[in-house]
């Protein structure tokens, strides 16, 4: 009985599990409102390893979400941080949040809400590249993939200490 419980709750977890596709910019209108509301309803952290980051409505979202009590890490591309003009890297830093800048090239595209969702793609978090740019965006919430995505942060995290 055990064995048959357990095989119907992997179904149903299998089922259920949220797996999105967005090709940008055809579909950026929908992408966006689907970052905005994992950003939103963040409970307890936000991981961000994210090669250009301008998009001041996302950053936005992260200072609200620090506000609420959530913690959130946004590892940079330092170089890029800092040569690029329109960057939220100062406004990140300026509103509490941990902003870890890293030396060697930080070309990965991605988020991690809660440790139970990650959004990934080509897309950098420009509103260029959600508007204009050919691009693609993933969110999952697949345990198997999840758990990939934060082993890959904390080793970032271990490069940058």
């Amino acid at each position: 009985m055990k064995k048959v419980f357990l095989c119907i709750l992997l179904v149903f977890t299998a089922l259920n599990a949220k797996d999105s596709l967005y090709y940008l910019p055809k579909e950026s209108n929908i992408a966006v409102k689907e970052v905005e509301t994992l950003l939103k309803e963040s409970k307890k952290s936000i991981d961000i390893a994210m090669y250009n980051f301008t998009y001041k409505k996302f950053a936005k979202l992260l200072n609200d979400s620090v506000k609420r009590g959530v913690r959130v890490t946004v590892i940079l591309d330092k170089k890029k941080a800092l040569e690029e003009k329109k960057t939220q890297y100062d406004y990140l830093v300026k509103n509490g949040i941990d902003v870890i800048l890293l030396e060697n090239k930080l070309h990965i595209k991605m988020a991690i809400i809660d440790k139970k969702s990650v959004i990934f793609g080509s897309a950098n978090w420009k509103k260029k590249s959600f508007k204009s740019d050919y691009e693609i965006l993933y969110i999952s919430d697949d345990k198997k993939m999840l758990s990939r995505f934060n082993h890959i942060f904390k080793e970032l995290l271990q490069e940058y200490k």
